[in-house]
């Protein structure tokens, strides 16, 4: 009985975190090949002017994302997790859809760049929900004192895919020229990604309804969803802040570390995407360890100390790497990114699901996560790069990742100050 549970629960998170894979894979591989979006569709007149317009148009599509969670997260929370998440997968595939096929700036001038920014606000009005959703979901189907490690598969998942388009990025290098990469070869880990979708439709169409909604007997109109985003504005803004150092650091590890590595570091393509995957694989490997270890110590421990290292060595180890720049430091310095960032996160996402109220958790925790991206986390890969550019420190992007640690410090202060504070007048008695 207890083989056919585990096969069962094993079952359910593979089938409801493929779709995640899916939504992360398409959503990040615009990051990973920024540089060739940028002279395929934002030319000008030179490589960091390219970048930027390219990661302001991959950061807009983090502005959808609230939008997104509000209308996509009330939809989720009124009819059903299950039917929620198949629309997300649909709205995600024509943003991709859109993005592999539209000709560049040259063929078509002015509208490439506007269908481009058209496909990644549809990427970011799906993806605003579809973490939340996902989480939530598994949140709701874990046996009892696992919750962290269930919840744990949905960013676990988001690293199968960092690490199958760092594959994919890297194949490609091996078997076409720079200058057909270049025109179009960049272009074919969008189409992978479109060829894929039919099956995982078959997938999440398998998916069954949380019995956690089920038991609900009445779901809230979209007016009362409003109004309960109203009345909880506060959780909501301090769960906002407690998401800001997962997503700045996830964002700056993964989809940043290609165009650091080649633009910035200046190694080859090839040692950019394979930091890429092992970092994928740390955060994959460390996610549920570390989710494990907070459904026994609880979140708040992982929160508060991680955030506090973070705050502490995320400079110097920028400085290291960027006074002698190789693909061995390269690797120490974004390994030891992913343990503070697969450290905190792991704590932080069952968290968010646990604070919010149960009528409104879709809705709210998508709401707090989609705005802490959208201000924050988005933006990293254009912050970081003007930045470098503004100050002439190739170590910069440090700063912004500590500035995103001390919100994860302050809100974990605050929404977890009475756990806090009892703990530390234990110890001082004990003393």
């Amino acid at each position: 009985m207890q083989h056919t549970r585990q096969q069962s629960s094993l079952s359910m998170v593979l089938r409801v975190t493929s779709g995640n894979f899916l939504e992360m894979f398409d959503f990040f591989l615009y990051g990973f090949y920024a540089t060739y979006i940028a002279k395929t569709f934002f030319p000008a007149g030179n490589l960091y002017a390219s970048l930027i317009l390219a990661f302001a148009t991959f950061g807009a599509g983090f502005l959808a994302r609230p939008v997104g969670a509000i209308i996509l997260g009330s939809y989720i929370d009124r009819i059903g997790r299950r039917k929620g998440l198949i629309l997300t997968l649909a709205i995600m595939a024509c943003g991709t859809a859109l993005i592999a096929f539209v000709p560049g700036y040259a063929t078509i001038g002015l509208l490439a760049p506007v269908l481009v920014l058209i496909g990644r606000l549809l990427q970011g009005f799906s993806a605003g929900v579809e973490l939340g959703g996902v989480s939530v979901y598994l949140a709701e189907m874990a046996t009892p004192g696992r919750k962290g490690f269930f919840v744990s598969w949905q960013s676990a998942s988001q690293q199968v895919a960092i690490m199958f388009a760092a594959v994919l990025g890297y194949g490609l290098h091996k078997l076409l020229p720079a200058q057909q990469i270049d025109q179009w070869g960049w272009r074919i880990p969008f189409f992978i990604g479109c060829l894929i979708i039919p099956f995982l439709f078959m997938i999440r169409r398998s998916l069954q309804e949380t019995e956690a909604f089920l038991a609900h007997k009445q779901h809230p109109s979209f007016a009362q969803i409003l109004r309960s985003i109203a009345d909880n504005w506060r959780l909501i803004a301090a769960g906002m802040l407690l998401v800001v150092m997962t997503t700045v650091s996830f964002y700056l590890i993964t989809v940043y570390t290609p165009t650091f590595g080649k633009s910035v570091l200046k190694l080859t393509e090839n040692e950019s995407l394979l930091v890429t995957f092992f970092v994928g694989l740390s955060n994959f490997i460390w996610l549920p360890i570390m989710a494990s270890l907070s459904d026994r110590i609880g979140r708040w421990p992982l929160m508060l100390g991680f955030s506090a290292l973070t705050m502490l060595s995320a400079y110097p180890a920028l400085s290291w790497l960027v006074a002698s720049p190789s693909f061995a430091r390269m690797l120490t310095v974004e390994l030891w990114l992913s343990f503070l960032y697969a450290s905190y996160n792991g704590a932080t996402v069952v968290a968010l699901t646990e604070i919010m109220p149960a009528h409104v958790r879709t809705v709210g925790f998508s709401l707090a996560y989609s705005l802490a991206t959208a201000i924050f986390g988005g933006f990293t890969p254009l912050i970081s790069t003007a930045l470098i550019d503004a100050s002439g420190d190739k170590a910069a992007p440090a700063y912004w990742m500590m500035l995103a640690a001390a919100c994860g410090l302050l809100a974990t202060l605050a929404l977890y100050r009475q756990e806090v504070r009892h703990c530390w007048r234990s110890r001082t008695q004990a003393a």
